[in-house]
C-alpha cells in the first residue's frame, strides 16, 4: 500500500546547464529551439534566460540561426523600447550551451512584483486569453508601439518573421517585440518560418509580410476572432458602442492584410500615419491602388453630392414616398446608380425610376423596414435598361435575401433574357439543388458558383465583378467566398444589352423560359464599379440599420 504523503510526486524540471551569474529558479517556456528560465542575477534582478541547444531542441543549425538573429537584434534592443532588451550573449560553463539574458516580462497579475512559484509572463496572448479582445483605443496603441518597433528593425535591414500574440510581451506595462530567434537580414532571408495565419501568403521574409502578421494580430485583438476567420468581424456589429471605430480600425488592418503585397501599406512608416489619425479620432486616408481617387474626394465633389442629396430627400419629402432611413445607417459607396429598398414602392434609387409591377409582387416586413416579397405565383419586377451599365466592364450587385424554400433555385435579379443562348448581361441566382456552392452569377455563355446559405434566415450577399478577371469575387454577409464552380469563357464578358431588367424572376419574352421563386429581397444595389472588402464588410454589418446616401 502506496500512502499520499510516500507516492512519488512531480518534481520541476532541472536547468539544462549552469549560467554563469545566474541562478535559475523556474522553467516557463519551451520551444524548438531552446527552453526559457525566469532567473535571478547576481544582484536580484529578475531576467529571462534562454538556453539554445536543449535536448528537445531542432538540428545545430536551427540553433545557428537563432544565434545569429539575437546578435542581430541585440544592439537595436538597447535603443529602442518597443524591444525586448537583450541583457548578455553567453555560453553555459559545462555542457557548452549558447545562452542569452533578456529583460523579463512583468506578471500578469502583479507586474513588476514577481514571485516564482506564481509567476505567469504577460504576454498579449495571455491578455487575450482572459479579455478576448481589447478596446479599440489600446489596439491603436499597441500598433503604434508594435509598428515602431517594426520600423526600427526594417530600417537596419531586418525582419521579424513570427510577430504573434505569443511574442509580445510587456515589460513595466510596455509592449515589447520578442523572441528574436526569427529575425534576419531581408537579403537572406529565404526560410520559410514563422506561424500559420500570421504568414503572408507569399511567405515570411518581407517588410509586407511583417506588416500582414501585424495586420493579422491587430484583427485577432480587435475583434476576438481567430486569425482564420480573417477577414470576419463582430456580430451585431451595429449594435456595439464603438462599431465606428472598429470599422475604422478594420480597414488598416484589411490594407495590411491584402493577399497582394503590393496593395499592402509600403512601409510602417505609411501604417503609423494611419494609425496616428485613427489615435486622433480622424479617419484612415485611403491610399489604395486604382481606388484612392474614388475615396479621397475633393471638396468640391463632395459639395455637388450633399447638393444632390439634398435635392434627393426633398423630393422625397413632397411626395412622402420614402420613410426615414435609421439611424445608424452606413455611408453608401461612390457609384450607386441603383437601389430598390422596397419601402411600399417599387422606386429605383437614387434616380428615382419606377419600375413595374407584374402579378401581384408585395411588400413584408425586410432585413431595413419593408422589402419586395415575390411568390410563386410569377411575380417579379421589371426595369428599364440602366444606360450607366452599358459603358462599365466592372460593376457589383449587393443585396439582403430571405429564401422561403431551400431546394428550389432562387432568382435575384437579371438582365438579357435566356442564359443558353448566351446573351445574358448578366444574373444572379441561389441554387436550389444540394451541392457546394449556393450563390451563382451568370454571364453571357458562362457562370461561377460560391457560397453556401443553408438556412432560412436573413442573409446579406454582394458580387464584386473586376475588369478583365477570370471570375467574381463572391461575399456572404461580409465574408469573402472561393470559387466552387466555374463553366464558360476564362474571362468574364459581359455584354451590352437594351432589355430591361428583372427583379424577382428569369424571364425571356424571346424563348419563353421563365423562372419564378418566393422569397424576401431587400435594399438591391447596383453600382458601376468593383468595390473593395472593406467596403462590402461595412454594407454587411449595417444590419437591420441599412445604408444611407451621404455620409453624417
Amino acid at each position: 500500500m502506496v500512502t499520499e504523503s510516500s507516492a512519488e510526486q512531480p518534481q520541476p524540471p532541472l536547468p539544462p546547464a549552469e549560467v554563469p551569474g545566474y541562478q535559475l529558479l523556474r522553467l516557463i517556456g519551451r520551444g524548438s529551439y531552446g527552453e526559457v528560465w525566469l532567473a535571478r542575477d547576481s544582484s536580484g534582478n529578475w531576467r529571462a534566460v534562454k538556453v539554445l541547444g536543449a535536448p528537445q531542441s531542432a538540428s545545430r543549425r536551427s540553433t545557428d540561426r537563432e544565434l545569429s538573429g539575437v546578435r542581430a537584434f541585440e544592439p537595436l534592443s538597447q535603443a529602442h523600447p518597443g524591444l525586448t532588451r537583450i541583457v548578455e550573449i553567453g555560453t553555459t560553463s559545462r555542457a557548452g550551451l549558447v545562452y542569452y539574458v533578456m529583460e523579463v516580462a512583468d506578471d500578469l497579475d502583479s507586474g513588476q512584483v514577481i514571485t516564482p512559484e506564481r509567476y505567469c509572463p504577460h504576454t498579449l496572448a495571455q491578455e487575450l486569453s482572459r479579455d478576448r479582445r481589447l478596446p479599440v483605443s489600446r489596439c491603436v496603441e499597441l500598433g503604434l508601439a508594435l509598428g515602431s518597433a517594426l520600423g526600427c528593425l526594417h530600417a537596419h535591414g531586418l525582419v521579424h518573421r513570427d510577430l504573434k500574440p505569443s511574442n509580445v510581451l510587456f515589460v513595466r506595462g510596455v509592449p515589447k517585440l520578442a523572441d528574436p530567434g526569427l529575425v534576419t537580414q531581408t537579403a537572406v532571408a529565404r526560410s520559410y518560418v514563422g506561424t500559420e495565419g500570421f504568414i503572408a501568403p507569399e511567405g515570411p521574409g518581407t517588410v509586407q509580410a511583417d506588416i500582414y502578421s501585424l495586420g493579422k494580430l491587430l484583427y485577432e485583438v480587435s475583434t476576438g476572432k481567430d486569425r482564420h476567420q480573417f477577414p470576419a468581424l463582430p456580430t451585431l456589429l451595429d449594435k456595439t458602442i464603438h462599431s465606428r471605430e472598429l470599422l475604422e480600425l478594420n480597414r488598416v488592418v484589411v490594407r495590411c492584410c491584402r493577399p497582394n503585397p503590393r496593395h499592402r501599406y509600403r512601409s510602417t512608416r505609411e501604417l503609423l500615419t494611419d494609425l496616428q489619425r485613427l489615435k486622433e479620432g480622424k479617419p484612415v486616408r485611403s491610399r489604395d491602388p486604382g481606388r484612392a481617387r474614388l475615396r479621397d474626394l475633393s471638396t468640391a465633389v463632395a459639395v455637388l453630392l450633399l447638393a444632390v442629396a439634398i435635392v434627393w430627400l426633398f423630393t422625397a419629402w413632397l411626395e412622402n414616398r420614402e420613410p426615414a432611413i435609421p439611424k445608424g445607417a452606413v455611408p453608401a459607396p461612390a457609384n450607386l446608380v441603383a437601389w430598390w429598398r422596397g419601402e411600399d414602392n417599387t422606386h429605383c434609387s437614387p434616380r428615382r425610376i419606377p419600375g413595374s409591377l407584374a402579378n401581384r409582387v408585395a411588400f413584408a416586413p425586410g432585413k431595413i423596414g419593408k422589402a419586395l416579397a415575390f411568390g410563386p405565383n410569377k411575380s417579379f419586377l421589371e426595369v428599364p435598361p440602366l444606360p450607366e451599365l452599358r459603358s462599365t466592364r466592372a460593376f457589383t450587385i449587393e443585396f439582403w435575401v430571405k429564401r422561403e424554400e431551400l431546394d428550389a433555385p432562387c432568382y435575384i435579379i437579371e438582365q438579357g433574357g435566356d442564359w443558353t443562348a448566351g446573351q445574358t448581361t448578366f444574373s444572379i441566382s441561389l441554387d436550389g439543388a444540394p451541392s457546394d456552392y449556393c450563390l451563382a452569377f451568370h454571364f453571357a455563355c458562362g457562370w461561377r458558383g460560391a457560397g453556401r446559405i443553408a438556412d432560412l434566415n436573413w442573409h446579406h450577399c454582394a458580387i464584386v465583378v473586376r475588369d478583365g478577371e477570370a471570375d467574381p469575387e463572391f461575399f456572404v454577409d461580409g465574408v469573402r467566398e472561393p470559387v466552387k464552380r466555374r463553366r464558360g469563357p476564362e474571362v468574364i464578358r459581359i455584354v451590352d444589352s437594351e432589355d430591361p431588367i428583372h427583379v424577382g424572376a428569369q424571364v425571356d419574352p424571346r424563348s419563353g423560359y421563365n423562372y419564378f421563386s418566393a422569397k424576401l429581397i431587400d435594399e438591391l444595389a447596383i453600382y458601376t464599379r468593383a468595390l473593395d472588402e472593406l467596403e462590402v464588410q461595412m454594407l454587411a454589418s449595417g444590419g437591420v440599420s441599412g445604408k444611407r446616401l451621404v455620409g453624417p
